[in-house]
């Protein structure tokens, strides 16, 4: 429960910052927030802070009991019951919620609240962290989050994805099986992918064809080579060619499909320009800056081994209380493994495994998928 949140899209951009340095690459477009388990919880100003300095995993939070001292999210999902303390890890490793309520008091002190109301203050400011980021990729870009499911995985991402949920009017989370090793699956499941970029400045309305032809034929070549060299049927690759275009004068460009370059790629651009930009001007002159090509080698990605729905008894394996929403609620958990297909399970409830812990206070249905997906969804 490390990691800091993230959210991705299926946008790509064009350039990308690591370590502090530009990268002009191709990238899936991820943003993120250092909100994670181990985010310590302070004191500014009479005011509760959270984050982003990190207790990490070494000392870790004040329950791994490893000499962490300072309070972070961990100590405040264990300490209002959230986090089972002997099923952490599977039972492979046990939490001390005595050291995180030690820890919690002595912020709660410093605030004058108690430590209770101290543990859900703590999430309630790093829900709202997290919920803002939201925000600003879907409301600043014109989305509605609410049209939208929230996908939720990482060690820590299910245990705070539905209360994302009822702060932006979301209707449906779904977690993927094994939610701790989310992206360590896609990575070995997504296919080979190359992009090639052949930089070409001309107007529209001046565009050399035999020159494009040319260009996105070696491209071709380079990127079929590319499949070749990674072990791939290059026959077997899909190709597919975009442009970047902008209106002349202008320093961003946008990306579209270009299988052939005729006007309705140019229609499209003065399209897609006004659906991002809340205008466009067809009366302007447009200017190619890229041509590209992207190669995707078909099959080169592990299979994933059948459905991984589960099918057990269906029934709790404890129950005790929970705090939610200032009250403490009787709250049954089960163990992932433990859901039968198909079965509806009502919210307050919490669905531990190996690699996280599902949190769902009340107002939700839990739902086990056929495809080993949970589907949570707002109660009727």
């Amino acid at each position: 429960m490390q990691a800091c949140f993230a959210v991705t899209g299926s946008t790509i951009a064009r350039q990308a910052m690591l370590e502090g340095q530009p990268l002009i690459l191709s990238v899936i477009e991820v943003e993120t927030i250092g909100a994670g388990g181990g985010s310590v919880a302070w004191e500014s100003a009479g005011g509760l802070r959270v984050g982003p300095r990190s207790a990490g995993a070494e000392p870790g939070p004040a329950c791994y009991g490893r000499g962490g001292t300072e309070a972070t999210v961990t100590d405040a999902n264990v300490h209002l019951g959230r986090v089972n303390p002997r099923y952490f890890l599977g039972g492979r490793m046990s939490l001390h919620p005595d050291r995180a309520a030690e820890a919690l008091g002595r912020l709660a002190r410093q605030l004058g609240l108690d430590e209770d109301r101290l543990a859900e203050g703590v999430l309630d400011v790093v829900n709202a962290r997290m919920a803002g980021l939201i925000r600003q990729i879907t409301v600043g870009r014109g989305l509605d989050p609410r049209q939208f499911s929230l996908v939720a995985f990482g060690g820590a991402g299910p245990m705070h994805a539905v209360f994302l949920a009822e702060e932006l009017g979301i209707e449906t989370v779904l977690v993927p099986h094994s939610p701790g090793t989310f992206s360590a699956h896609g990575m070995l499941e997504s296919e080979i992918r190359h992009d090639l970029v052949h930089p070409y400045f001309a107007r529209w309305d001046r565009m050399d064809h035999a020159q494009v032809g040319e260009a996105t034929a070696t491209m071709a070549s380079s990127a079929r080579q590319l499949l070749e060299d990674d072990g791939m049927d290059s026959s077997k690759g899909a190709l597919s060619t975009s442009v970047d275009l902008r209106y002349v004068g202008q320093e961003h460009f946008l990306t579209l499909p270009a299988g052939k370059f005729d006007n309705r790629v140019l229609k499209e651009f003065h399209r897609l320009y006004k659906k991002t930009f809340g205008h466009s001007n067809p009366g302007e002159l447009v200017e190619v800056v890229n041509l590209r090509l992207t190669a995707v080698g078909i099959g080169g990605h592990a299979r994933p081994n059948g459905s991984q729905a589960e099918s057990g008894t269906g029934e709790p394996y404890d129950r005790y209380p929970v705090r939610f929403r200032g009250r403490a609620a009787p709250t049954p958990r089960f163990r992932r493994q433990d859901l039968r297909v198909g079965q509806d399970v009502e919210a307050p409830c919490i669905i531990d495994e190996e690699s996280c812990t599902t949190v769902v206070p009340v107002g939700w249905v839990v739902t086990s998928e056929p495809k080993g997906w949970l589907a949570i969804r707002r109660a009727r």
